[in-house]
């Protein structure tokens, strides 16, 4: 999904990169205990027939799936922030807080796509100068990349460049 923010009085405009959360973090979480509620009621009755080795497996079980649910959703948590403000260009990338910073100069900076030659469909965009790129948007739709190599090319060759909002 892309978010456009803009400060007119300080000419700042902001573009913001997030995946397609499908589900929230509370929900997640329930859906683990609910899952491993189930999980261990049913190795329990297994133990109770004598199965015990069925609970030790189970746990393990729900212990992966943890992991799991965890890593997935630490990735759709990512966000890209790049952020216009008067010659310069910022990009940041993280997970609750930026943990990669590029900052390129207006005049310099160019948008590129890429075309991948097994899906000639999908594409990548770059946005970079003097021989340093930066990937942006690897988590969108084509259609999203589109309106973003356009915007990303809007506020390049714009002075200062301001979106209405709204």
């Amino acid at each position: 999904m892309i978010f456009y923010d803009s400060d007119q009085k300080n000419h700042i405009y902001r573009i913001v990169l997030i995946p397609n959360r499908s589900i929230s973090w509370p929900i997640l979480v329930r859906f683990y205990i609910f899952t491993c509620f189930i999980s261990f009621s049913i190795a329990s009755v297994f133990a109770v027939l004598g199965y015990w080795m069925v609970l030790p497996f189970s746990g393990l079980e729900m212990v992966a799936l943890g992991i799991g649910l965890y890593l997935v959703s630490r990735k759709i948590y990512a966000q890209e922030v790049v952020t216009f403000q008067g010659d310069k260009i910022t990009i940041e990338k993280g997970f609750h807080r930026p943990d990669e910073h590029w900052e390129f100069d207006k005049h310099w900076a160019r948008v590129s796509v890429e075309k991948q030659d097994a899906h000639p469909k999908r594409q990548k965009i770059f946005i970079g100068s003097h021989g340093t790129q930066v990937e942006l948007g690897s988590f969108l739709h084509d259609s999203e990349k589109e309106s973003l190599a356009f915007e990303l090319n809007a506020g390049i060759l714009s002075r200062n460049f301001v979106r209405q909002t709204g």
